[in-house]
């Protein structure tokens, strides 16, 4: 993961989270690079969409990279939490549009959360 750019997140205090996020911003604009971010933070627990975290969203006004967000669907009946190994099956992926920043700062984010998990939810049911 080194190898690759991986930015660990410690989840454990914020001073912790702002260096993950200082590290990822900095790659961002130096570099150019993007990252995936699941803003649940952890798996879901029924297959249903959990509430975000706000750590990649500081990412992305940190940052002024648009978020794109994306619906996956079909992961959590191939390997529920807990299960050790995946069963075969179909998963289904979508691609929003970008969501830009303008607009949003760190007094807004609950908004901008808000706005990238309704574009999740609408298009949740991808048509086959």
């Amino acid at each position: 993961m080194r190898h690759v750019g991986f930015v660990p997140v410690d989840r454990k205090g914020a001073e912790g989270g702002k260096k993950s996020i200082a590290r990822a911003v900095a790659l961002i604009r130096e570099r150019g690079y993007s990252f995936l971010i699941f803003p649940e933070g952890t798996r879901s627990c029924d297959g249903n969409l959990q509430a975000f975290r706000r750590g990649g969203f500081f990412l992305a006004l940190e940052s002024g990279a648009p978020i794109v967000p994306v619906t996956i669907r079909g992961t959590f009946e191939l390997m529920p939490k807990g299960q050790k190994y995946a069963r075969r099956g179909t998963v289904r992926v979508v691609f929003h549009d970008p969501i830009p920043l303008s607009g949003y700062a760190l007094e807004t984010i609950s908004g901008l959360m808000d706005r990238v998990r309704e574009a999740i939810l609408e298009k949740s049911e991808i048509q086959h």
